[in-house]
């Protein structure tokens, strides 16, 4: 699992992926839509990551109707909502 809070970590999580297996891509980016935007196109359109889960952490307005990543949790997410949509998400790794 890779964690990235900006996309200047995108450089990073492209290298990582040449080093390892990334199961799963979780965005936190605090009241930055448009950043998350960005962030998620990158990564579905690069080909080292375009296969790989992302799950989008919204502080402020959700953005599930722009279908940018794979699943989506409140800023106040409990544990047992993270570990349903892990075992959803990473189902046969």
């Amino acid at each position: 699992m890779v964690t990235a809070n900006f996309p200047r970590n995108l450089q990073q999580i492209f290298e990582l992926t040449q080093e390892s297996t990334i199961l799963l891509i979780i965005i936190a980016l605090n009241e930055a839509p448009t950043l998350a935007k960005k962030t998620c196109q990158s990564l579905k359109k690069h080909p080292q990551t375009k296969h790989t889960p992302i799950v989008l952490v919204q502080y402020k307005s959700p953005l599930e109707k722009q279908q940018l990543a794979d699943a989506y949790l409140p800023r106040d997410f409990n544990l047992q909502d993270f570990n349903q949509i892990m075992r959803q998400l990473t189902i046969g790794y």
